[in-house]
């Protein structure tokens, strides 16, 4: 699978037809969304409490703008 920044907000699986998607592949696609936007933020190391919340809020970030292109498409 090849994977595309969407917007600097999303990565996106390129020549796929996301209104044919299951929720597999919405799965998929979260996940791949969420591993990124957590990754980036990991950088330094910080406590188990700052790392629970970058999570969160990579979960929250991801799940708006997935939730968001899914309408969109």
């Amino acid at each position: 699978m090849t994977y595309n920044q969407f917007d600097g907000k999303m990565i996106e699986c390129v020549g796929t037809d996301p209104s044919r998607y299951t929720s597999t592949n919405w799965y998929c696609v979260f996940l791949v969304n969420l591993i990124d936007e957590f990754m980036a933020n990991i950088i330094n190391v910080f406590h188990d409490s700052v790392y629970k919340t970058l999570f969160v809020q990579a979960l929250n970030d991801k799940k708006t703008v997935i939730l968001e292109a899914e309408k969109n498409n």
